[in-house]
Protein backbone atom coordinates (compact mmCIF):
# COMPACT_ATOMS: atom_id res chain seq x y z
CA UNK A 1 0.00 0.00 0.00
CA UNK A 2 2.88 2.34 0.95
CA UNK A 3 4.71 1.75 -2.68
CA UNK A 4 1.04 3.19 -4.14
CA UNK A 5 1.36 5.57 -1.97
CA UNK A 6 4.60 7.30 -3.12
CA UNK A 7 3.59 6.24 -6.73
CA UNK A 8 0.41 8.60 -6.66
CA UNK A 9 2.00 11.40 -4.86
CA UNK A 10 5.00 11.50 -7.18
CA UNK A 11 2.06 11.45 -9.95
CA UNK A 12 0.10 14.44 -8.12
CA UNK A 13 3.13 16.17 -7.70
CA UNK A 14 3.86 16.25 -10.99
CA UNK A 15 0.24 17.27 -11.62
CA UNK A 16 0.45 20.22 -8.73
CA UNK A 17 3.51 20.93 -10.56
CA UNK A 18 1.72 21.21 -14.40
CA UNK A 19 -1.72 22.71 -12.59
CA UNK A 20 -1.87 25.06 -9.59
CA UNK A 21 -3.84 24.19 -6.75
CA UNK A 22 -6.77 26.30 -7.31
CA UNK A 23 -7.68 24.73 -10.86
CA UNK A 24 -6.36 21.06 -9.91
CA UNK A 25 -9.59 21.04 -7.53
CA UNK A 26 -12.21 23.25 -10.10
CA UNK A 27 -14.87 21.83 -11.37
CA UNK A 28 -13.78 22.45 -14.81
CA UNK A 29 -11.99 19.61 -16.16
CA UNK A 30 -10.82 21.16 -19.48
CA UNK A 31 -6.73 20.39 -17.60
CA UNK A 32 -7.59 16.89 -17.16
CA UNK A 33 -8.61 16.38 -20.90
CA UNK A 34 -5.47 17.86 -22.23
CA UNK A 35 -7.56 20.62 -24.49
CA UNK A 36 -4.86 22.67 -24.10
CA UNK A 37 -1.12 21.89 -25.74
CA UNK A 38 0.43 24.43 -23.30
CA UNK A 39 4.07 23.13 -21.99
CA UNK A 40 4.04 23.91 -17.95
CA UNK A 41 7.26 21.94 -17.10
CA UNK A 42 10.16 22.61 -19.03
CA UNK A 43 13.67 22.14 -18.01
CA UNK A 44 16.81 22.22 -20.40
CA UNK A 45 20.12 21.24 -19.90
CA UNK A 46 19.33 20.57 -15.72
CA UNK A 47 22.47 19.26 -14.06
CA UNK A 48 23.11 18.64 -10.01
CA UNK A 49 26.65 18.13 -8.86
CA UNK A 50 27.48 17.38 -5.43
CA UNK A 51 30.85 17.94 -4.30
CA UNK A 52 32.54 17.27 -0.96
CA UNK A 53 35.25 14.72 -0.71
CA UNK A 54 33.97 12.73 -3.91
CA UNK A 55 32.12 14.70 -7.04
CA UNK A 56 29.09 13.26 -7.80
CA UNK A 57 26.74 14.09 -10.85
CA UNK A 58 23.28 13.60 -9.66
CA UNK A 59 21.89 14.83 -12.93
CA UNK A 60 23.78 15.54 -16.41
CA UNK A 61 22.19 17.54 -18.80
CA UNK A 62 18.39 16.59 -18.46
CA UNK A 63 15.90 17.97 -21.04
CA UNK A 64 12.35 17.26 -20.29
CA UNK A 65 8.48 19.17 -21.60
CA UNK A 66 5.20 18.32 -19.83
CA UNK A 67 2.43 19.89 -21.62
CA UNK A 68 -0.35 21.43 -19.26
CA UNK A 69 -2.82 18.44 -18.61
CA UNK A 70 -0.57 15.60 -19.42
CA UNK A 71 -0.03 13.14 -16.68
CA UNK A 72 3.87 12.17 -16.16
CA UNK A 73 5.67 10.50 -13.51
CA UNK A 74 9.52 9.39 -12.36
CA UNK A 75 9.82 6.11 -12.25
CA UNK A 76 13.42 4.60 -11.67
CA UNK A 77 15.72 3.20 -8.93
CA UNK A 78 16.81 4.77 -6.08
CA UNK A 79 19.39 6.46 -6.20
CA UNK A 80 18.25 7.58 -9.97
CA UNK A 81 18.09 11.44 -9.16
CA UNK A 82 14.51 11.58 -9.35
CA UNK A 83 14.04 13.42 -6.35
CA UNK A 84 16.63 15.48 -7.00
CA UNK A 85 14.68 17.28 -9.95
CA UNK A 86 11.81 17.88 -8.03
CA UNK A 87 13.22 19.44 -5.54
CA UNK A 88 15.15 21.51 -8.08
CA UNK A 89 11.28 21.86 -9.50
CA UNK A 90 10.21 22.86 -5.81
CA UNK A 91 12.68 25.52 -5.48
CA UNK A 92 13.88 23.20 -2.81
CA UNK A 93 17.70 23.15 -4.38
CA UNK A 94 19.11 25.37 -6.76
CA UNK A 95 20.39 23.29 -10.51
CA UNK A 96 24.27 23.53 -10.83
CA UNK A 97 23.70 24.17 -14.41
CA UNK A 98 20.74 24.33 -17.06
CA UNK A 99 17.14 26.06 -16.59
CA UNK A 100 13.89 24.90 -15.41
CA UNK A 101 10.57 26.53 -15.94
CA UNK A 102 7.07 26.14 -13.71
CA UNK A 103 4.01 27.40 -15.50
CA UNK A 104 6.07 30.18 -17.33
CA UNK A 105 8.51 30.90 -14.11
CA UNK A 106 12.16 30.13 -14.29
CA UNK A 107 12.61 28.13 -10.62
CA UNK A 108 15.75 29.41 -10.05
CA UNK A 109 14.92 33.17 -10.06
CA UNK A 110 11.29 33.21 -9.65
CA UNK A 111 11.29 30.76 -6.61
CA UNK A 112 8.02 32.85 -4.82
CA UNK A 113 5.95 32.68 -7.89
CA UNK A 114 6.62 28.79 -8.76
CA UNK A 115 5.74 28.13 -4.67
CA UNK A 116 2.62 30.46 -5.13
CA UNK A 117 1.00 27.74 -8.08
CA UNK A 118 2.20 24.38 -6.93
CA UNK A 119 2.08 22.00 -3.67
CA UNK A 120 4.81 19.82 -2.57
CA UNK A 121 4.35 16.29 -0.53
CA UNK A 122 7.59 14.99 -1.00
CA UNK A 123 9.56 11.43 0.32
CA UNK A 124 10.10 13.14 3.24
CA UNK A 125 6.83 12.24 4.49
CA UNK A 126 7.98 8.59 4.17
CA UNK A 127 9.32 8.92 7.61
CA UNK A 128 6.30 10.79 9.13
CA UNK A 129 2.69 10.24 10.29
CA UNK A 130 1.43 10.40 7.14
CA UNK A 131 3.21 7.03 6.38
CA UNK A 132 -0.16 5.32 8.98
CA UNK A 133 -2.09 7.34 6.50
CA UNK A 134 -4.67 5.87 3.34
CA UNK A 135 -3.40 7.32 -0.13
CA UNK A 136 -7.39 8.91 0.27
CA UNK A 137 -6.53 10.25 4.26
CA UNK A 138 -3.07 12.09 2.85
CA UNK A 139 -5.22 13.37 -0.64
CA UNK A 140 -7.69 14.72 1.69
CA UNK A 141 -5.76 16.32 4.44
CA UNK A 142 -3.11 18.17 2.17
CA UNK A 143 -6.00 19.10 0.13
CA UNK A 144 -8.29 20.26 2.89
CA UNK A 145 -6.42 20.86 5.81
CA UNK A 146 -3.61 22.53 4.21
CA UNK A 147 -4.92 24.13 1.69
CA UNK A 148 -8.16 24.87 2.99
CA UNK A 149 -10.26 23.09 -0.09
CA UNK A 150 -13.75 21.84 1.47
CA UNK A 151 -13.87 18.36 1.76
CA UNK A 152 -17.03 17.12 -0.65
CA UNK A 153 -15.18 18.78 -3.23
CA UNK A 154 -11.86 17.03 -2.57
CA UNK A 155 -13.32 14.12 -2.31
CA UNK A 156 -15.04 14.15 -5.23
CA UNK A 157 -11.61 15.24 -7.18
CA UNK A 158 -9.96 12.62 -5.93
CA UNK A 159 -11.99 10.33 -7.00
CA UNK A 160 -12.39 11.45 -10.21
CA UNK A 161 -8.66 11.90 -10.78
CA UNK A 162 -8.03 8.34 -9.42
CA UNK A 163 -10.44 6.46 -11.91
CA UNK A 164 -8.25 8.67 -15.01
CA UNK A 165 -5.39 7.04 -13.98
CA UNK A 166 -6.52 4.10 -12.83
CA UNK A 167 -5.76 3.93 -8.62
CA UNK A 168 -9.59 3.99 -7.56
CA UNK A 169 -8.44 0.17 -5.59
CA UNK A 170 -4.74 1.80 -4.36
CA UNK A 171 -6.68 4.87 -2.16
CA UNK A 172 -7.62 2.91 0.94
Amino acid sequence: MFIHLLILIKVLVIKFLITNTQNFFSKSNSHITGSENMEEVICENISKVYKGKMVVKALDSVNLRVSKGEFFGFLGPNGASKTTLVRIFTTLLKPSGGYAWIGGYEVSRDEKEVRRIIGYAGQDSERSAFSRLTVRENLLYFAHALRNIPKEEVKERIKHIASAIGFEDKLN
